[in-house]
């Protein structure tokens, strides 16, 4: 489900729904076809094929990370599968402005730094936090509306980093992958789960989708931590 559909990138669609009074119809409960999105763009307002491009950057840059964790032949054969499509929403997002190719390539600069110790674990989000709140930041159908949608974008990348984290971190242990938790400089898991919980909170505040509140919720009560030590 989370190939070419991520959660993050319908929230922010009902998010840049909420903050511009947006009157989308039923498109929000039938945004399931990114690819479709891309390809009868006639169909669409703009601001649901740049949420659809949007989601399928996100599976981009989820699958060059998995290949970049060497985890499987089978990512880097689904990421050569879907190069096309990949490839189309790269080209849809130029031309709202967004070099999507440049901002993949910061995230993955940006995050390779952090995880070969040049910050502390602490700012381990702060690249995904960015780079959501530029993407965000093209749901905005006038700019008086971008600061709130970058806000609220990176409001989405943290939460969806630290969740990450925490769903991963048995699985980053057993085979020996980057996780914050487990470094000396990580933050305490209470800190990052009310963080967390409060960022949703927010995002919940403007989109009245509880979903965000009970994905907070349910992953910190389905992951046990792991002691903390240093790698």
């Amino acid at each position: 489900g989370r190939l070419l559909l991520h959660h993050e990138a319908v929230l922010l669609l009902r998010a840049a729904s909420a903050v511009q009074g947006l009157d989308l119809g039923g498109l929000l409960d039938r945004f399931d076809g990114c690819r479709s999105c891309l390809r009868t763009r006639p169909s669409f307002p703009p601001v649901v094929e740049r949420a659809a491009a949007i989601s399928v950057l996100m599976s981009e840059a989820h699958l060059r990370d998995k290949v970049e964790d060497r985890e499987g032949l089978r990512y880097g054969v689904w990421a050569r599968l879907f190069r096309s499509v990949f490839s189309d929403a790269r080209s849809h997002l130029a031309q709202a402005g967004l070099d999507g190719e440049d901002l993949l390539a910061r995230l993955a600069e940006e995050q390779g730094g952090i995880e070969r110790g040049a910050a502390p674990a602490s700012l381990a989000s702060a690249p995904t936090a960015r780079a959501f709140g530029r993407a965000a930041e093209l749901l905005s159908v006038e700019d008086r509306h971008r600061p709130v949608m970058a806000q609220l974008g990176g409001d989405t990348g943290f939460a969806a980093y630290w969740l990450d984290a925490v769903r991963d971190q048995a699985a980053d242990a057993r085979n020996g992958r980057y996780n914050p938790f487990a470094r000396t400089s990580a933050p305490s898991r209470d800190a990052v789960e009310a963080e967390v919980t409060a960022r949703l909170d927010r995002l919940a505040r403007w989109t009245g989708d509880i979903w965000a509140r009970d994905t907070a919720r349910a992953s910190a009560q389905a992951c046990d931590p792991l002691p903390v030590g240093g790698i």
